[in-house]
């Protein structure tokens, strides 16, 4: 069973941005549940996106995958491509105004 998958969505958490040589990256983490077990991705993409918490991001690419252990535990880092999908402030308009 696949936990990070080309065309799936998934919602983000801890938004980072930082600056490197090449320009503007922004970092932040997927959780995906992986049988009775959550896993928690460092997911990396070289662009200058506008994300939030909360907000809901589609997968279009994964250029590479890395499986690392540090004292016992498994972290997972990814380099992807994504597009926005939906922003956690979207407002919604009741029907009948």
């Amino acid at each position: 069973m696949a936990i990070l998958r080309e065309g799936f969505r998934y919602n983000v958490k801890f938004v980072k941005k930082r600056e490197t040589k090449a320009g503007t990256v922004t970092d932040f983490v997927i959780s995906d549940r992986l049988d009775s077990v959550w896993v928690n991705i460092r997911c990396t993409t070289f662009a200058d996106l506008d994300l939030k918490d909360g907000d809901r991001v589609k997968v279009t690419r994964i250029g590479s995958f890395e499986i690392d252990s540090y004292k016992g535990k498994i972290y997972y880092n990814a380099i992807v491509d994504v597009e926005p999908v939906e922003s956690s402030d979207a407002v919604e308009i009741p029907f009948d105004i």
